[in-house]
């Protein structure tokens, strides 16, 4: 979209075993990639200090273009003063401390979760310390709150995330069927789904479909047990997008309350009923859209008011007011531009 407002690229981009990709050529004028590199975690955290590349440094400091960074992970040239503050914004995906702190709670293993742990002590120091070191862009009110309050960002402003929905596709009537649907290797959507199954459907006779990238052998063997569970493994975008599009009920609830939940987002303007909890919703303009609960033991009711209960025309034009209104990804990456610079659309000439 950048590209489209005729706005010229140059993408820095760390991999670790993923290969060029020659599209990436075709929108932007240079593409430079940085190998991620093993990085021993004592004082900065692992997903930063492995994408640390002098060569990259070098190359912003070749010009004055103003710097995007997707992401608290590709900010060691903030911490170590390589590139100037008042050129440099950084695009928040949520406060990652809190994120690795979830990832420790919900894991098994211990070496994962003394990594998760580790990481997620020194994140928080160092997201304090460069908190005034760049111009930051949260994805979420919250997010903005939390940065300026709590880690004292002076410039810390709200972005909503950019995404390729352009307008809702959520059908009339009613589905057969229950839907969550995520990265089956991250252990929080792991728990996610277990917590599901253990509060609602392992004592209901209602369809789940459980589908996701990856899901390992022990959580395949669990929904096993269950005849009306059905778990899809790696589904291809549009049959995920099927997917969503015939569920009757969306379950999009969330272990953590930090950044903004995509899939939510995805189940909004594409699906029908929506169930979540307040932990994902919080701070979320579009809470009102969604059937939120505060506690897991009432899932189950939830699920047996919506089950029966047609999606209506009504529903839809309540998210055809109000998603495009947030959502609307021309509107906010003119904003992006404006703040990235400043007099573009460029003034015009002086008449005198």
């Amino acid at each position: 979209m950048l590209h489209q407002e005729d706005i010229k690229i140059i993408l820095h981009c760390f991999h670790t075993t993923r290969k060029p990709v020659p599209i990436l050529e075709t929108l932007c004028e240079e593409v430079h990639y940085y190998p991620r590199k093993f990085h021993l975690p004592l004082r900065i955290p692992y997903i930063v200090g492995s994408r640390n590349n002098n060569r990259l440094w070098e190359r912003l400091q070749q010009d004055d273009h103003p710097i995007l960074l997707e992401g608290m992970h590709c900010t060691y040239g903030v911490y170590k003063n390589l590139i100037p503050r008042t050129r440099t914004f950084i695009r928040l995906h949520n406060t990652e401390h809190i994120y690795y702190t979830h990832l420790a709670q919900y894991e098994n293993h211990p070496l994962k979760k003394l990594y998760f742990s580790r990481e997620a002590s020194l994140l928080n120091i160092y997201e304090t310390s460069i908190a005034n070191r760049a111009t930051l862009l949260a994805v979420s009110e919250k997010d903005r709150i939390y940065f300026s309050e709590i880690m004292g960002a002076d410039d810390v402003r709200f972005l909503p995330v950019i995404v390729p929905f352009e307008e809702v596709q959520s059908k009339a009537g009613s589905g057969e069927y229950c839907l969550y649907h995520g990265n089956l290797s991250v252990n929080e959507n792991d728990r996610a789904v277990r917590m599901l199954v253990a509060h609602c459907f392992g004592k209901r006779n209602i369809p789940l479909v459980v589908a996701g990238h990856a899901p390992n052998k022990k959580l395949a063997a669990f929904l096993s047990q269950y005849s009306n569970v059905q778990l899809i493994s790696n589904p291809s975008e549009s049959e995920m997008n099927e997917l969503i599009l015939d569920a009757h009920i969306q379950l999009v609830p969330s272990l953590n309350a930090t950044g903004v939940k995509l899939k939510l987002i995805h189940a909004l303007f594409m699906g029908r009923h929506c169930i979540t909890n307040s932990m994902a919703t919080e701070g979320m303009r579009e809470a009102g859209l969604c059937n939120v609960f505060t506690d897991w033991d009432a899932l189950g009711a939830l699920v047996d008011q919506l089950i029966n209960t047609p999606f209506t025309d009504a529903h839809i034009h309540a998210r055809k007011k109000l998603l495009p209104e947030i959502y609307d990804a021309g509107k906010n990456i003119r904003q992006l531009i404006t703040w990235l610079f400043p007099h573009y659309p460029k003034p015009y000439p002086p008449l005198f």
